[in-house]
């Protein structure tokens, strides 16, 4: 009898081990999800501040580069906006190789002629003419 009240009591302290121990794990992987959620944030925020300073210095770019007379007033070239994914699909489309790859893609205005290229074959739209500098 002593013997299987012991096994009881074990049983059940065994049981009770077993749950705190999935608490404990759900926890972890719930701390490790919001962790991961929190990275991503971030990274998305660095990249959309990045691709609006590139855009920034781009117009700017641009404006010195009229100024000397190296792009025509009549040609806008364009920028590549926050939106985009990096997946790669505009630049072999590019027929005077303008747009440089990685994390944020970028276009270069000077070489870039406008040719609406990388606009008609990427997914998310994130090629646009440039506007001009923003007075923010």
């Amino acid at each position: 009898m002593f013997m299987t009240v012991l096994i009881s009591v074990l049983v059940v302290i065994l049981l009770i081990h077993s749950m705190l121990n999935r608490t404990a794990m759900r926890r972890c992987n719930e701390d490790i999800d919001e962790i991961r959620s929190s990275l991503f944030e971030l990274r998305r925020n660095a990249r959309s501040k990045q691709a609006e300073i590139n855009r920034r210095l781009a117009e700017i770019r641009v404006l010195i580069l009229r100024s000397h007379g190296k792009i025509p007033e009549n040609r806008v070239p364009f920028t590549i906006t926050a939106d985009c994914i990096a997946c790669g699909t505009c630049v072999p489309e590019c027929p005077v190789n303008a747009i440089a790859d990685g994390d944020i893609y970028e276009i270069d205005p000077e070489t870039c002629i406008a040719c609406k290229k990388c606009a008609d074959v990427c997914p998310v739209h994130a090629c646009i003419p440039m506007t001009g500098p923003s007075k923010s």
